[in-house]
């Protein structure tokens, strides 16, 4: 056979997360993915995740991080290791940041070693005060790769400068879309694009390709397109500091609409997402899931006590 029947479709690295690398096998040199939630749901989480998991494996890694400030990942990432080296203490992130509560001297120690020698492998590009455009993006990418990047991670496309004033921001989002297919055409390597979702349908459990912010050509030119949403039924159930999470796997290019889903616990307290996942299926709109039934939405639950009383 051929083997260049294969070429540009070569494994990358992974996402660090169970569901998505037991089922999507990992990143592929060719993938452009597109992954989408709603303001509060872990998408900056999972931009992070993914660089930073990669680049422990070696992989030389660039993520534009558009939504947070400067030292936000490489302080979450100091907070998650010394979580790993003494579990033991009741320290939340925030408590962390702010220097209420700290780890002792030596732990602290160890976890900025640890990030340290693993940034080695990030180029971490942070949203300046006079913004970030298509040409910002384009330099920064062509000098990376240059430099060795194996992989892109953007967070997120829609904190984009407007880079044509006259054009609409769907005009614009569209231009910046086709721009990295071109640089993906140049340089080989996987992009991961993060990015809003719209206030979806009352009835909606796990959002759809309908629910993007701004034009369906992010959906189009992606390869692949994951969507992220919390499981509000479940997090009734479970402890405060496990959030259950709906991670949906809406388009794969090579197999059309995907109708699988995971409920994933994400643990605020190590800011990671847990191995174990509970699997379903889940139709086009998101409106049902096999073996769960959706709870009645404030909206109904009001018009329900209005018609009692009534």
């Amino acid at each position: 056979m051929n083997k260049k029947l294969f070429e540009g479709n070569e494994l990358v690295g992974h996402f660090g997360m169970s569901y998505l690398d037991n089922t999507l096998h990992g990143i592929l040199k060719s993938d452009l993915i597109l992954i989408g939630a709603r303001t509060g749901a872990g998408k900056s989480t999972i931009a992070n995740q993914i660089a930073y998991h990669n680049a422990q494996n070696g992989i030389k890694v660039s993520l534009f991080s558009l939504e947070n400030y400067e030292f936000e990942f490489e302080l979450t990432e100091i907070y998650k290791e010394c979580h790993r080296i003494h579990h033991s203490l009741e320290i939340d992130f925030r408590e962390f940041k702010a220097r209420l509560k700290s780890y002792p001297d030596d732990v602290l120690e160890r976890a900025s070693a640890v990030v340290q020698k693993t940034k080695t492998n990030i180029n971490l590009v942070s949203r300046k005060p006079d913004g970030f455009n298509i040409e910002d993006m384009s330099r920064h990418f062509v000098d990376h790769a240059r430099g060795g990047s194996k992989m892109f991670i953007i967070d997120h496309i829609d904190y984009f400068d407007m880079h044509n004033p006259k054009a609409s921001e769907n005009q614009n989002i569209t231009e910046i879309m086709r721009e990295i297919r071109k640089l993906q055409d140049v340089y080989h390597v996987p992009v991961v694009l993060i990015s809003h979702l719209k206030k979806g349908l009352r009835d909606t459990i796990i959002p759809t390709l309908e629910d993007f912010m701004g034009t369906s050509n992010k959906v189009k030119e992606a390869s692949m397109v994951i969507l992220f949403a919390p499981d509000d039924d479940k997090n009734m159930d479970t402890p405060g500091y496990i959030k259950k999470t709906w991670v949906c796997i809406r388009k794969e290019r090579g197999l059309g609409f995907y109708n699988t889903a995971c409920s994933i616990g994400f643990n605020v307290r190590t800011k990671s997402y847990e191995t174990e996942y509970e699997g379903h299926k889940v139709n086009y709109w998101g409106t049902k899931i096999e073996g769960r039934k959706k709870e009645s939405t404030p909206e109904e639950f009001f018009k329900k006590r209005e018609d009692t009383d009534g």
